[in-house]
């Protein structure tokens, strides 16, 4: 897992189409999966703002679920497992927990499927 960086001579549009659907596509189980962002420092505020935006706007559910794009569950319960506590290290060790964090969606909740809640440091 890489990182994308992202410097100030982006046109005024960068934030959306960058982060917009990116960073959850296939709930973050991808070779190319930007985990990491490096942004100059001018812009950072914004790219806080959008990308806790995308993050707290991306619908997760089954793919039976017709109608919405959507991130499904991670592979397993184990990769479920592995991913929540790294999200618990993140916590331990005082990484700003901008939205998500540890559990399934508010609306999975009685689910026992590996769903994952978008989360970002």
């Amino acid at each position: 897992k890489g990182a994308s960086i992202v410097f100030d001579d982006v046109g005024p549009e960068w934030a959306e189409e960058i982060f917009h659907g990116v960073d959850f596509y296939n709930s973050g189980q991808s070779c190319n999966y930007a985990s990491r962002w490096l942004v100059q420092r001018s812009l950072y505020d914004q790219a806080i703002e959008v990308i806790k935006a995308v993050a707290e706007q991306t619908h997760v559910a089954s793919a039976h679920e017709r109608g919405h794009d959507f991130i499904g569950p991670v592979s397993s319960l184990a990769q479920y497992e592995r991913i929540q506590a790294l999200i618990q290290t993140g916590i331990d060790q005082g990484a700003m927990l901008l939205t998500g964090g540890l559990g399934r969606p508010h609306h999975l909740v009685p689910s026992k499927g590996a769903y994952v809640r978008p989360t970002v440091f």
